[in-house]
């Protein structure tokens, strides 16, 4: 079953990243979120001269590495399952 209301759910995807990265934050790191609410599409970077799609945030540990985190909340649908995109 596809979702009902895409951009509803982009939305709710979009409040998860902010969340994660108020945690992040809230623990001592640094947090950037890679793809803006307005945007759409997926979020990516240049890796070696090729563009590839990354997860939606980038944290920053005290060592300074940064790790690349694909931030997930899930939804029942109406049916009490777990859908596409809902």
């Amino acid at each position: 079953m596809r979702c009902i209301d895409l951009d509803k759910d982009r939305l709710k995807g979009a409040d998860a990243e902010e969340r994660f990265c108020e945690l992040m934050r809230n623990n001592g790191f640094k947090a950037v979120r890679l793809q803006p609410k307005q945007k759409r599409g997926v979020a990516t970077k240049i890796v070696n001269g090729q563009r590839i799609v990354v997860g939606d945030v980038d944290v920053t540990l005290p060592n300074n590495d940064v790790f690349n985190a694909e931030v997930k909340s899930k939804y029942p649908t109406q049916f009490g399952v777990y859908g596409i995109e809902e």
